[in-house]
């Protein structure tokens, strides 16, 4: 702590308590200001209120729990001491510093905030975890890919008239089902090795088959795998 050599404020602060005959852990208590900080005020030392807007704060919080007038103890506040640099290691300090009467005294009778946030994270920590484990992980569908004719990702949601699809089992036997763009199926039945299909479909084709080296052909384009061979494959073709 350090007293100003001619305190003005702090006089009237201890004054006004001295006359209620408070402690100033009692006058704490009914200000919610920590008693190091009390006893700093009342020696004019405002370095541990961390500001201008903290002490002239706690100056009115004081006057009116003793029933002064704050207006000449904020007055003379800005008079003396205002606009003074805050050293934030000195507020840091005053925490864990020892007040004029024995080590600091926090004050009692309030809610320990620390304990009840715990509580409200370790709740919401358990009911995320909860959520987690009874619904399971989300599940992402198999939307199929939608190409154009140069194998370009595209919306496929316009129909129009009818493309020619033109299907080759290349690679071996297949099985393949075609559908329209309205989800009717056009085709729904086996390709043995090197046969070929000739289907008239209303884009966007929608195409599965269990053997991706089956090629297809839209139109007048040149024919291409749907995909590895061997492999399970489902796209959907838009018209070239």
């Amino acid at each position: 702590m350090r007293p100003a050599l001619d305190p003005v404020v702090g006089t009237e602060i201890s004054a006004a308590r001295e006359r209620l005959r408070l402690t100033i852990d009692q006058l704490a208590d009914r200000t919610r200001i920590r008693p190091h900080v009390i006893e700093a005020i009342e020696v004019d030392d405002f370095g541990p209120c961390g500001g201008d807007f903290y002490a002239r704060g706690h100056l009115r919080t004081l006057a009116r729990v003793l029933g002064i007038d704050a207006g000449p103890l904020v007055a003379s506040y800005d008079e003396r001491y205002a606009h003074a640099p805050v050293d934030p290691r000195r507020v840091f300090a005053s925490e864990l510093a020892t007040g004029t009467g024995g080590p600091i005294r926090s004050t009692r009778g309030g809610r320990n905030w620390s304990v009840l946030i715990a509580f409200v994270m370790a709740g919401i920590l358990l009911w995320s975890v909860a959520r987690l484990v009874l619904d399971g992980p989300a599940t992402v569908g198999d939307t199929p890919a939608i190409i154009n004719r140069n194998g370009v990702s595209q919306s496929a949601n316009v129909q129009g008239d009818p493309v020619k699809v033109t299907l080759t089992a290349a690679g071996g036997g297949a099985q393949l089902v075609v559908r329209d763009g309205a989800g009717d199926v056009v085709f729904d039945g086996n390709l043995a090795f090197g046969q070929t299909s000739v289907l008239q479909v209303v884009a966007p084709v929608r195409i599965w088959t269990s053997d991706g080296s089956v090629t297809y052909a839209l139109g007048k384009d040149d024919a291409q795998a749907l995909g590895d061979t061997g492999a399970e494959v489902s796209k959907t073709l838009v018209a070239p």
